[in-house]
């Protein structure tokens, strides 16, 4: 899972607005005719005409919606990062308990197996023996009718195991299924995240340049108090 270092000039830029904001709020209540700057202008600087000064305002609300809303982002992803570390640890978590129960039930499923086939095997010798005593003319009538309930007995078996097997393995397929989908779906989410998380970038870099471009055309001019006064009274 990738991991992001959250831009140090984010922060730093977001402070940057909010003292020129504090600036432009204190010359709001100077005598008028003074002039103020947006940024760090020399006395000397041109002076904005009120439709320019009305611009770079609005501008520097953006950016310091940009600047929060990048901000916001970040603790969205850092908070949604954390649930999906926790949650890949739960779903391993899962398929090792899973993966545990089938090895589990496929030693008892063998160990019956086992026993049957001997018990089958048992059963053949024993037919075997009066198979043999009957070629010699003795009377296995008696013996005959016990293997044959015997023998029912042992088929019963055999497909009651039968029958278990086939249940282990659907409730063990339907098991492995779910986990696996639930797996897919999991790093589907990955794959979001991992997208959004690499958008940052560009969209911080692409903050910066409309800042830079800002301080440039904004900051390094003065403006009116007036003019101010005038914008925030909705003139």
């Amino acid at each position: 899972m990738q991991t992001f270092t959250p831009r140090a000039s984010v922060a730093g830029l977001m402070l940057a607005l909010c003292a020129a904001a504090a600036q432009a709020q204190t010359a709001a209540n100077a005598p008028a005719g003074k002039v103020q700057s947006l940024g760090n202008a020399s006395a000397t600087a041109s002076v904005m005409s009120r439709d320019e000064l009305r611009a770079c305002l609005r501008d520097q609300d953006a950016l310091k919606a940009t600047a929060a809303s990048l901000a916001d982002r970040r603790v969205a992803l850092n908070a949604e990062q954390k649930s999906l570390e926790s949650e890949n640890d739960g779903l391993k978590k899962e398929r090792d308990a899973m993966a545990a129960k089938i090895e589990a039930s496929a030693q008892a499923i063998n160990a019956k197996v086992a026993a049957q086939a001997a018990s089958v095997n048992a059963y053949n010798e024993k037919m075997d023996a009066m198979n043999a005593a009957a070629k010699k003319g003795e009377n296995v009538d008696r013996r005959r009718q016990l293997l044959e309930r015997d023998g029912k007995a042992l088929q019963a078996a055999s497909d009651s195991l039968n029958e278990s097997v086939k249940a282990a393995q659907t409730e063990n397929e339907a098991t492995e299924k779910s986990l696996n989908e639930r797996f897919a779906a999991f790093e589907g989410r990955i794959a979001n995240w991992n997208t959004r998380n690499k958008q940052i970038n560009p969209d911080a870099d692409a903050y910066d340049e409309k800042l830079q471009s800002w301080k440039l055309r904004c900051g390094t001019r003065n403006y009116r108090e007036s003019d101010e006064k005038a914008i925030r009274d909705g003139r």
